[in-house]
């Protein structure tokens, strides 16, 4: 686990996450790094990843401007897939609270979470409509 900190005057756009791209106020409060040698690093990751998987601020810079620098169409397509990869892991994360749970409070989340499922599905499905059509050439 990796300890983070708000941005304490943090406005958008935030900085993407130094392992799922996702926008974050979040930053990494490792210790042994000087303050401006820490990355953004969200909520998420911070609770899946160790703190020896942090790049450098270096190392991190140097993905980011790689990143933006491919061709639009690919790097916004890239940027959809991560977000739907990390809501896809936040209803994993949400299923599993549930577990204990029961009645209709459980029901009502479930229907919640099926309609946001419902809607990542047509999302995806949409996207992929889109390239292919941009890859067959319309």
């Amino acid at each position: 686990m990796i300890r983070v900190e708000i941005e304490p005057q943090a406005e958008a756009p935030y900085e993407s996450c130094c392992f799922c791209h996702t926008p974050t106020a979040y930053w990494t409060a490792i210790v042994a790094r000087k303050p401006g040698a820490q990355v953004a690093c969200c909520q998420d990751c911070s609770k899946l990843y160790k703190v020896k998987d942090v790049p450098t601020k270096e190392d991190w810079c140097a993905s980011e401007r790689a990143r933006r620098q491919r061709v639009p169409h690919f790097r916004i397509a890239a940027e959809d897939i991560e977000a739907i990869a990390h809501r896809a892991f936040q209803l994993e994360t949400a299923l599993e609270k549930l577990r204990g749970v029961k009645g209709g409070v459980k029901m009502a989340t479930l229907v919640l979470l099926a309609d946001v499922s419902r809607g990542l599905i047509r999302k995806v499905g949409k996207a992929a409509e889109e390239a292919t059509k941009e890859f067959v050439g319309k």
